[in-house]
């Protein structure tokens, strides 16, 4: 049940076109402005009227095509838990903003919006927050992130390119990156993120070739790492290092043709102590003796999921084929790896 225009909401003429609802299982003030004009019409509503109370659950601006902007002071006697700004013409969010709820604020949304710039700034700050979202904007660059709090970034389906190292966010567990044209990672980028369980970044721009030390990975939490449809063909020798035993990798929907024992062994070894896997379903993995390593230990055979190149499952791989068809070269190549050939 809800109630409009009734304690601890101020009446409906004081704040419109603001409207104020009262959670009453929750006790939770939520403020939808999403048929304000301006960012004047939000200001009046929150600084002119009055409130009961001056800590609000929520602020909601929606399906709005004129509000540009929040601007400096347009929360100035409130504070709010939640700020969530979506399919809105908000293009740019004054540092008071969300300065005026910092001992307070937990969550902010701002998606679908042509918003090039965030106040970045105001993080280290906000000392409450967890959840930063801000999917299917016009972001291009992040700079070095401080948050003591912050639990999970959605950056997903902005213009992102550029990106700065040097992050201090020790909470950090959820990092997606996903749908931007990132091609790579400056030198360090992962050493701040010694808690990050999940790392997305799908439909970016890795590929052809993901290079030694791209993904340098410090926590003992990691459990995701997903890179679907990046045009990945060639992974390079500790181009992906600091997995746990249980994190599953995503490599699905790319362009790889062969498991090079020198990239995903080391990968493998560190999976085999646990439940992760490697997922490379849409692969055109071509499934011969070149990895017979795979298919005739027991420690790795199960944590490669796919088909290879001509339709047949990889888990149905029969080990006892590759062993009489196949012949392992030696001396070993530098790394103890071996080469596997056709016995023919």
């Amino acid at each position: 049940m809800s109630a409009y225009g009734l304690y601890p909401c101020p009446y409906p003429d004081e704040i419109f076109p603001c409207v104020c609802s009262f959670i009453e299982e929750t006790r939770d003030i939520i403020l939808d402005c999403s048929d304000a004009n301006s960012s004047s019409d939000i200001s009046s509503a929150l600084n002119d009227a009055f409130w009961f109370t001056n800590r609000l659950k929520m602020f909601y601006l929606g399906d709005d095509d004129v509000v540009e902007e929040l601007s400096e002071g347009v929360f100035k006697r409130v504070t709010f838990e939640i700020i969530d700004v979506e399919n809105a013409k908000v293009a740019s969010i004054h540092p008071s903003a969300l300065l005026s709820s910092q001992d307070h604020l937990k969550v902010v949304q701002i998606r679908l919006c042509p918003m090039k710039e965030f106040p970045w700034d105001t993080l280290p700050q906000l000392t409450s927050l967890l959840a930063l979202y801000l999917k299917n904007n016009r972001l291009t660059a992040i700079p070095s992130i401080q948050s003591p709090s912050l639990q999970s970034l959605v950056v997903s389906q902005n213009r992102i390119f550029k990106l700065e190292a040097g992050w201090q966010a020790p909470n950090l567990t959820a990092l997606i990156m996903s749908g931007n044209p990132i091609t790579g990672f400056p030198h360090g980028f992962f050493e701040g993120f010694d808690n990050l369980v999940q790392f997305d970044c799908n439909s970016c721009k890795l590929g052809p070739t993901l290079f030694n030390g791209t993904l340098n990975f410090r926590s003992e939490n990691l459990t995701e790492l997903s890179l679907i449809h990046n045009n990945i063909s060639t992974i390079e020798p500790d181009a992906i290092t600091g997995l746990t035993p249980n994190t599953v990798i995503y490599l699905e929907a790319n362009h790889i043709t062969e498991l090079t024992e020198e990239a995903f062994r080391p990968m493998l070894d560190v999976l085999s102590y646990g439940n992760g896997y490697i997922d490379l379903w849409d692969n055109p993995i071509m499934c011969g003796c070149s990895m017979a390593w795979v298919v005739v230990e027991p420690y790795y055979f199960g944590r490669v999921l796919g088909y290879c190149h001509d339709g047949n499952s990889m888990e149905d791989l029969d080990p006892d084929v590759f062993k009489k068809f196949c012949i392992k070269m030696n001396p070993p190549m530098p790394g103890e790896y071996s080469t596997w050939i056709d016995l023919d």
